[in-house]
């Protein structure tokens, strides 16, 4: 498996590639809502969704990690946006199956809070469903501190009791 580039795009040139990526996402995360007694949600109406809201993660109020290896296939992403004066929310961290174990997804968390502290954020939020257990072990190990739901949170309300938040200073 060779090397994976990193970039991080004003705009975005493969929306197909995209799109299936994060259709992966959340096709990947809503089993594990439903784990913790959540709703059922669908991987197509929020894949679709995305789009609404695409120019907040993109500059200049936001950045998209996107991670192609040598052949130029898209294997990893990652979303940030300022959330609030001075905050970032990290979202959407994906790694596709093959790459897992290999140190991608926290490049892809690194790399994004590098971006944020080029933003001038001083901090980050993140929130990732009760029980990914994975995804807590990852911030834990990068620093991040349990906190409240955090200002401008993009998700309802209504899932707040199935969430866990987390927040790094920078």
């Amino acid at each position: 498996m060779g090397a994976v580039a990193i970039t991080f795009p004003d705009r975005v040139e493969d929306r197909d590639a995209l799109e299936a990526m994060i259709f992966d996402y959340y096709a990947g995360i809503f089993p594990k809502v439903l784990a913790v007694g959540g709703p059922e949600l669908s991987a197509a109406e929020y894949t679709a969704a995305m789009w609404d809201d695409i120019d907040d993660f993109l500059p200049p109020k936001g950045r998209i990690a996107l991670a192609h290896d040598a052949t130029g296939r898209l294997v990893g992403c990652g979303f940030l946006r300022e959330c609030a004066p001075g905050a970032g929310e990290l979202k959407r961290l994906y790694v596709a199956p093959d790459h897992l174990g290999t140190g991608l997804g926290k490049r892809l968390v690194e790399e994004r809070i590098a971006q944020a502290r080029a933003m001038g954020l001083r901090a980050v939020y993140a929130d990732t469903v009760m029980g990914n257990t994975a995804m807590l072990r990852l911030y834990d190990k990068l620093g991040f501190q349990d906190c409240d739901r955090y200002p401008g949170n993009a998700n309802p309300d209504e899932f707040d009791w199935m969430l866990v938040y987390r927040r790094l200073d920078l």
